[in-house]
């Protein structure tokens, strides 16, 4: 007999809650705010539009959102019938399979029967579909096993005995042991995989954990074991800053910045949860449209009072080869170090990280990695050998953890990695010290031994690639020992290399680098991290002595940290700014959280807001508490929106906190991100071809990952292209291409741009360049994240196409058409350039 629907939803007390804090100022209202948004204007796919209606119809019992609901189901059911791509299949059907459980009892039997064939057309196709990464018995690591398998898994237990898919029991028990596999084979016990954030968060989100949920809320236990070991919780909030940017520990290919998963809310112990949703209401301050976020954050959301996790410990995971340090949760000041030795190799995406470091502090990311740019070797923050990551002969997943621990009072500690067989060369160890009990000005010290060896000479590359902007400069001498000086604003990271022989310092490409030649090349380097005032140290032969502490590089496993703290007792105030920049009157979310470090409380505490001329703010929240104790923090949202006409200078808006006996305020600033109106926000756009909407492209979401529903996309063919219309002829100034991030950045090269005031129809490449009214840019390399296209021309009608005659797709997060900004439009005549 089948169970009654909804299966999966919020049960009554649940959805009590979920009304009573929607009602609330807070994270969960703006959430509900997002998702009704999301009915109104349809931001993402069809099928988040359809499970955010089914799942207002659940909170509402509006009959008018399942209607929705099953408008933009069939929309979506259209595309699943077409596509042989397993990814988007999965997609589609585990956000469908949710929309169908939530809203089918309002459905009508004849869209209930057709609905159930869908399904059933979907699970044939799932059957009879194959793909190397599904494929492999011995390895279910891929991301693509968590979004398939677990989106078809979801599928299966929300039709289960309704009379669709035959055969059904054994396929649900041959998807439960896929997903159970997928969480043993691909995540250490810390969470961490070889694949990085951003596919951890694309598998979790789209299948693997819409599968344990699915299965738990109808009654199935049997992957809890495996969802529960990897601590997922507990990784990100070590990995995750507090800076606006939304910066964080890099790993395997994920991308330097990112917000904590709402599908983590409510794991781990009661600390974990209380911690996880703490850090999630510091760090996320808007949701990007049209995505789950909103609606995982509202049925995640756990039933635990929000509080900052206890004093740090650090992440090892000798199994991966994986660890990250962190001194404190305070805000964007905390100090981040992970260190990544590549232990084991799994199949899927991986990135050449032996000795790789990311680091963030004082506000600043001073060592990041590559993520997909592989090719670009001044991304990389490890050891390079003869130019490369690592030599033809190494083997990833062959390192070795020798020794891993922590020190007690803090959340720094020792490591000692072998990575010799990854780097295809003889020999290759580390040794490094974390030390986070503060050495006087310097926040975090790190100590480090690195020595390369091998039968042939090699030119040894030891390297930091801090983010844009921070200023390098090197070669000063003191006591005997080289330094180098990494500066943005009054924040620095200073180093010392220790016996400097015949190292050549240099920056290359904005990274910093320490070269060293011959068959065995050792690196001895102590560096400080810290603000304000610059730290000075006495060197003697192979170690460094820092504020009284002594630094042996040849003997750190001994190194003892002397008793510090590593934490003040000032207030602390920290500024959270929008994701996305401002245009001309748009509105966009601030964020202020005061944090207080005293012994005594603070009392009365006030935060306010001081804005440029012609700016407004609307407080989002009710009033702070009336005191707050040692480790507490008071936050304060506002919606602030940008006048309709902004000058194009810097400006910056200031949150200043009191407190009531404090004998001077605490005020923090920050740049306003500004933007041009777009010309193309919201206007018609078209494709040669379609897997993803070209509509997407000028939704104004500059997200560039596929599986949050804001990419446009192509089929695979000959100078695929993608147009919009303006509307009218308009002065542009330039043009900004947002590539796609997830997954395959270089399939946008050697392209055109064009500008024109006519419309370009359906017209070949060889026709629009033949023509000479048409203006026209071309971009022969590979697109980054973004490209900016300086035009300075009148038209009407924009296209971007892909010119090299191989057959290829064209993907877009956005295209922006931006006006002039104080720039002298060229003249009419002469459009083709």
């Amino acid at each position: 007999m089948a169970a009654p629907h909804p299966r999966f939803g919020p049960g009554p007390k649940r959805l009590d809650r979920i009304r009573e804090r929607i009602r609330q100022p807070g994270l969960p209202r703006l959430a509900w705010h997002t998702v009704l948004d999301d009915l109104v204007h349809g931001a993402g796919t069809p099928q988040t539009s359809a499970l955010n209606a089914a799942f207002v119809y659940q909170v509402t019992g509006d009959p008018e959102c399942a209607r929705q609901a099953w408008h933009r189901f069939r929309i979506a059911a259209d595309t699943l019938a077409t596509t042989s791509e397993g990814l988007l299949a999965g997609d589609i059907t585990g956000h469908l399979a949710l929309a169908y459980d939530f809203a089918q009892p309002a459905w009508t039997r004849a869209q209930r029967e057709q609905a159930l064939g869908i399904f059933e057309k979907a699970a044939e196709f799932f059957a009879a579909y194959h793909w190397p990464n599904l494929d492999q018995d011995e390895d279910k690591s891929s991301n693509w096993v968590a979004v398939v398998r677990g989106s078809e898994l979801v599928m299966q237990l929300a039709v289960r005995a309704d009379g669709a898919c035959p055969r059904q029991e054994a396929r649900i028990a041959f998807l439960i042991e896929e997903v159970r596999r997928h969480f043993e084979d691909g995540y250490g016990d810390s969470g961490w995989t070889q694949e990085g954030y951003d596919y951890l968060r694309y598998g979790i989100d789209t299948g693997g954990g819409a599968a344990v949920w699915a299965a738990q809320a109808t009654g199935l236990t049997v992957l809890n074991k495996a969802w529960e070991r990897p601590r997922f919780a507990e990784l990100i909030l070590q990995t995750q800053s507090f800076r606006p940017t939304g910066d964080r520990i890099q790993f395997g290919v994920g991308e330097r910045t990112g917000r904590p998963a709402p599908m983590f809310l409510g794991c781990g112990s009661a600390k974990t949860q209380a911690a996880y949703l703490w850090l999630t209401q510091q760090t996320v301050h808007d949701f990007p449209p049209g995505t789950t976020d909103p609606l995982w954050t509202l049925l995640r959301w756990p039933d635990v009072t929000p509080g900052p996790p206890a004093p740090p410990r650090p992440l090892l995971d000798d199994r991966e080869g994986a660890y990250a340090f962190r001194n404190r949760h305070r805000n964007e000041d905390d100090t981040l170090v992970g260190v990544t030795n590549r232990n084991d190799s799994h199949f899927g995406w991986q990135q050449r990280e032996t000795f790789a470091i990311s680091l963030i502090g004082q506000g600043t990311t001073w060592a990041r990695m590559p993520a997909k740019e592989w090719d670009r070797m001044e991304l990389f923050s490890k050891p390079l050998i003869d130019g490369r990551t690592q030599l033809p002969s190494g083997a990833d997943g062959s390192g070795h953890t020798l020794a891993a621990h922590g020190y007690p009072g803090q959340g720094g500690g020792y490591l000692s990695l072998d990575g010799h067989l990854n780097y295809g060369i003889a020999e290759a160890r580390r040794e490094l010290v974390v030390d986070m009990s503060g050495a006087g000005p310097a926040d975090t010290v790190l100590a480090l031994h690195d020595r390369f060896a091998d039968s042939e000479p090699h030119r040894v590359d030891w390297q930091l690639s801090p983010e844009p902007g921070v200023e390098i400069t090197y070669g000063d001498i003191e006591s005997g020992a080289l330094t180098f000086l990494f500066r943005r604003d009054d924040a620095w990271l200073k180093g010392w290399l220790l016996d400097p022989g015949a190292s050549e310092l240099d920056v290359c490409d904005g990274a910093f680098r320490i070269t060293r030649n011959g068959r065995t090349t050792d690196f001895r380097l102590v560096m400080a991290l810290g603000r304000g005032t610059l730290p000075a140290a006495t060197a003697d032969g192979t170690q460094l002595t820092l504020e009284g502490t002594v630094y042996d590089t040849s003997r750190l496993r001994a190194f003892t940290p002397q008793p510090g703290s590593a934490r003040g007792t000032e207030p602390t105030l920290q500024l959270g700014m929008p994701r996305l920049p401002f245009m001309p009157g748009t509105t966009r979310t601030v964020t202020a959280t005061l944090g207080w470090w005293a012994p005594d409380p603070g009392v009365r505490p006030a935060l306010g807001l001081d804005l440029p001329p012609g700016w407004t703010a609307e407080p989002l929240a009710g009033p702070l508490p009336m005191t707050l104790l040692d480790s507490e923090q008071g936050v304060r949202h506002w919606a602030v929106t940008a006048p309709a006409e902004m000058p194009q200078e810097e400006l910056k808006l200031a949150a200043t906190a009191r407190t009531v006996g404090s004998s001077r305020p605490v005020t923090r600033t920050a740049p306003l991100s500004l933007s041009p109106a777009d010309l193309a926000l919201g206007r018609p756009a078209e494709q040669s071809s379609t897997l993803g909407e070209a509509a997407r492209a000028v939704n104004g979401n500059l997200d560039g990952r596929w599986g949050h529903g804001s990419v446009s996309h192509t089929q695979e063919e000959i100078q695929p292209w993608w147009q919009t219309d303006l509307g009218e002829s308009a002065a542009i100034g330039e043009i900004v291409l947002w590539n796609r991030t997830d997954k395959d950045p270089e399939r946008l090269h050697d392209f055109y741009v064009f500008v024109s005031d006519t419309p370009f129809g359906e017209a070949h490449l060889a026709e629009v360049l033949a023509d000479p009214e048409v203006w026209r840019h071309h971009e022969p390399g590979p697109a980054g994240r973004t490209t900016v296209v300086p035009v300075h021309r009148r038209g009407r009608h924009v296209r971007i196409q892909l010119a090299h005659p191989a057959p290829g797709i064209l993907a877009l997060g956005e295209v922006q058409v931006l006006p002039p900004v104080n720039v002298p439009l060229a003249p009419e005549e002469g459009l083709a350039s």
